[in-house]
């Protein structure tokens, strides 16, 4: 099974908000916040497909990993972050970056 890291770092603080979206259509693929990951509103086809890195968001990453990638994953995503004292967009993109 192919899987894909879209990479995002932040600086990181209290009540750290992540958001992936796809790019074509801002559609959610996921979110977190609360301390706590938030999928209700995430787009279907990436359900049970995406996970953070919860052991490293301490330390600012907030990469989001994508697995069962198909075709139509392909394209850009947007990663959203903010924290009590910062705020940052970063766009990221899908290509070349899967392992199995």
């Amino acid at each position: 099974m192919q899987s894909c890291v879209l990479q995002c770092s932040f600086q990181s603080g209290p009540d750290v908000v992540i958001t992936w979206t796809q790019t074509a259509g801002h559609l959610p693929v996921h979110s977190f916040h609360s301390n706590k990951v938030q999928l209700l509103h995430q787009n279907l086809p990436f359900t049970n497909r995406t996970s953070l890195f919860k052991e490293q968001m301490s330390g600012g990453n907030a990469s989001v990993q994508l697995t069962g990638v198909i075709v139509q994953d392909q394209g850009g995503y947007n990663c959203y972050t903010s924290t009590e004292r910062r705020r940052r967009n970063s766009c990221q993109t899908a290509s070349g970056r899967s392992s199995q």
